[in-house]
């Protein structure tokens, strides 16, 4: 347990290992200079289709180039909102455009990091935070800032499950990756 090893008030918690010596150290591994993305599929084929209580992101366009040449942002629909109007009083004599767009997401739907903020146990965050203190107005303590705030860059292991197990085994359903499994292949 971790909590207090770096302070009462510290809302980094393990992210203290990654020091100025460790980042220096990971960047002097470097041999290639290849980027594998981490980032999971971010559209409505995302991976929550097996979960009932979550779903998707959905991705819609509030304002496009079709409406502009089909002048809808000039319509009457359009024209009764008062900030509509106005955008399309400015743009009246200006050629330029824009699109603008909106995501609906939970945000367990993409790949994400999770605050430290994010679980509790019997009233307690990380660190004897109390776990009242996450409102609907965010985390006022151990928010994902922190981790924003501090930078991750250190060493990272790439263990190549597919490789292993074959692509055809490896998104079963129902054929989790289990720690077991981390450890063979990374023997």
């Amino acid at each position: 347990r971790n909590w207090g090893r770096w302070g009462d008030d510290d809302e980094l918690g393990t992210l203290n290992f990654i020091t100025p010596a460790k980042v220096a150290e990971a960047a002097g591994l470097v041999k290639q200079g290849k980027v594998i993305s981490l980032g999971g599929d971010f559209s409505s084929g995302g991976p929550q289709g097996a979960f009932k209580f979550r779903q998707n992101p959905v991705h819609v366009m509030t304002v496009d180039g079709g409406d502009a040449s089909t002048l809808v942002q000039y319509g009457p629909e359009w024209l009764r909102n008062a900030v509509a109007a106005d955008v399309s009083a400015f743009f009246a004599d200006n050629p330029f455009r824009f699109n603008d767009d909106l995501i609906v997401m939970p945000l367990q739907a993409a790949t994400q990091w999770d605050a430290l903020s994010h679980v509790y146990y019997e009233d307690k965050l990380y660190n004897d935070f109390p776990a009242d203190s996450v409102t609907s107005f965010g985390a006022f303590h151990l928010g994902i800032e922190k981790v924003a705030d501090k930078g991750i860059t250190s060493r990272g292991v790439l263990l190549d499950v597919v490789a292993h197990r074959g692509a055809d085994v490896f998104c079963e359903p129902g054929n989790p990756i289990t720690p077991a499994d981390l450890d063979e292949i990374a023997a």
